[in-house]
């Protein structure tokens, strides 16, 4: 797994365009001209340039602003496909709940008493790992919609989801936007609390889910705990107090391996094979064009040339051997991955 949002922040400007000197395709801007590499996505192929792209796509009356976003849009793209190729090893650790629920007949209520309660998750001080929220599930004994808010203890809240509950029956909510890292742009280290402020439940209790001992994980350590509140969607840090409690609220989480930080800290080994992967995709909408005007038609000249430089995979007679594109690609994308995932190779120990 990786952060996308991160991953393409840091890779996104590494490979750029050069301006065109055509005047009518001189339109580029802002991220699009950045190459922190010194690399350009035109100088792969004559036929890798603004020009072809623009004749080519299908929207005839793009306006210069959208043709820019849509650049930018290929580019994270080819980004993406990149990543997916070489970061393809086993993600999942383990996936469990905090707790199970015991015996039916021994819930009871909880008691308001004004205070933001909450789950703690601790998490393994590695960045190479990540704990997904999968859903929460809620007890209470009367109907109510109210906020679950994800605080980080050095960054403040993360997360907030507004949830509703029906009457002493236990409500499943499905989370797929909140990850937990042990670092961040705006932190490094600390822990999560994920819970509710009890004011904001009326006459509402929390039921005890009758939990026995705490579900073990590997990734991860959790406890219950409660904090004195400061305000409207505010705790003092300073009150959190450990307890035995459940507060009506327990957690599926899945603890991943995540390579996030190791893409940032290593962004210029991607950009040949980024740069390869525009090729490819230009290339291959220029072959598959429906466009009619001067690129399709020279397109359709040189298609089999085309073709034969994207796709070539073994020696042609009378000619040296010169790997296609996607082929030069493949090997690119192998050959990072065995320097991220290199084989364990058999070692002597002397005694």
């Amino acid at each position: 797994m990786f952060r996308s949002e991160l991953v393409i922040s840091a890779l996104v400007t590494r490979v750029g365009w050069q301006q065109p000197t055509q005047g009518n395709y001189a339109i580029l801007t802002g991220d699009n001209l950045e190459s922190l590499s010194g690399l350009y996505f035109n100088s792969y192929h004559p036929a890798v340039s603004v020009k072809n792209i623009k004749e080519t796509i299908e929207d005839e009356e793009i306006a210069d602003d959208d043709f820019n976003t849509y650049l930018l849009d290929l580019q994270k793209a080819c980004i993406g496909r990149v990543l997916n190729g070489i970061f393809n090893k086993d993600e999942v650790i383990e996936s469990l709940f905090l707790f199970n629920r015991r015996n039916e007949r021994q819930l009871k209520t909880h008691e308001n008493e004004g205070k933001f309660v909450y789950r703690r998750v601790c998490l393994a001080n590695d960045s190479s790992y990540s704990v997904v929220v999968n859903s929460l599930s809620l007890l209470f004994d009367g109907a109510k919609t109210f906020n679950i808010y994800c605080f980080q203890t050095s960054a403040g809240v993360l997360w907030t989801k507004s949830v509703t509950v029906v009457a002493g029956k236990e409500t499943i909510v499905n989370v797929n936007d909140l990850i937990l890292s042990v670092s961040a742009a705006n932190y490094k280290g600390g822990d999560f609390l994920i819970g509710y402020f009890q004011d904001d439940l009326g006459a509402v209790k929390a039921i005890n889910y009758g939990s026995g001992e705490n579900n073990c994980a590997a990734i991860f350590g959790h406890s219950g705990g409660e904090a004195v509140t400061t305000g409207a969607a505010t705790y003092d840090n300073q009150t959190t107090v450990v307890t035995n409690r459940d507060y009506g609220l327990n957690i599926e989480l899945t603890s991943v391996r995540d390579f996030t930080q190791i893409i940032c800290r290593n962004a210029a080994q991607f950009d040949e094979a980024v740069g390869l992967q525009m090729a490819c995709n230009v290339i291959e909408s220029i072959i598959h064009s429906t466009r009619s005007n001067s690129t399709e038609r020279l397109s359709k000249d040189n298609l089999q040339a085309l073709f034969t430089e994207l796709n070539q995979d073994m020696p042609v007679d009378g000619a040296p051997y010169s790997a296609g594109f996607k082929n030069r690609l493949k090997r690119e994308i192998q050959k990072l991955n065995k320097n991220f995932f290199p084989d364990n190779k058999p070692r002597i120990v002397q005694s």
